[in-house]
């Protein structure tokens, strides 16, 4: 039997949290604006940035802001 990973605290549940404040906004957000999507492990938000970022799904404006990749 395989066994399948809690969703809670994890990365994954990281990224998703920060995909959801990019998917709410029409405009590029500010990195203090992701930061409160994830108040409790600033490494763990840090890591999830930055591998949204280097998959390709969110992208970083001339301005330092974040978007949805296409949307910036």
């Amino acid at each position: 039997a395989r066994r399948v990973q809690t969703y809670a605290g994890t990365d994954r549940q990281v990224r998703g949290r920060l995909m959801d404040v990019l998917r709410a906004n029409d405009s590029p957000v500010t990195r203090a604006e992701l930061d409160v999507a994830w108040l409790t492990d600033t490494a763990q938000r840090d890591r999830a940035l930055y591998s949204l970022l280097a998959d390709g799904l969110v992208a970083q404006t001339r301005d330092g802001r974040f978007a949805l990749a296409g949307e910036e």
